[in-house]
């Protein structure tokens, strides 16, 4: 293994209890130029219609989840700052949400059924919630 080429990844809390608590949770990163209640990227996460109105059932599209530590090792952007989200894997979405497992490293919630615009946001933010901050991290190469 070439040390030099592993990325660092530095964070306010100890590697060993982030991976302890991807057991039971899968993590979302957030912007540290964001407030991390809100990680989302308005119109990248979800499929529209051609009006714009409605949001579409779509398994391509969603808010992207790392399930493990390489996941995120993957994901990190060198020398940015971001939060660490955690989500826990068992909660229960909200109709029309749900959770797809693209990987042994990877989830994201989907939308399962279409829904308008507001009812989405409704929905999601109801999710959102409930995601607890873990810390706060940066990537150096």
């Amino acid at each position: 293994m070439n040390l030099a080429q592993e990325p660092l990844l530095v964070f306010h809390e100890n590697l060993s209890l982030i991976a302890k608590a991807m057991n039971a949770n899968v993590v979302r990163m957030a912007s540290s130029r964001e407030a991390p209640q809100n990680p989302l990227r308005p119109g990248k996460e979800v499929s529209y219609d051609q009006t714009g109105q409605w949001v579409l059932p779509e398994f391509k599209t969603g808010i992207s989840l790392a399930a493990s530590v390489k996941q995120l090792i993957k994901v990190f952007q060198p020398k940015r700052s971001n939060y660490l989200l955690l989500v826990d894997r068992h909660s229960i979405l909200p109709r029309g949400l749900k959770f797809n497992k693209e990987s042994e490293d990877h989830w994201m919630i989907v939308v399962s059924e279409k829904m308008t615009i507001s009812d989405y946001n409704l929905r999601i933010q109801q999710v959102i919630q409930k995601w607890t901050l873990l810390g706060k991290f940066i990537r150096y190469d």
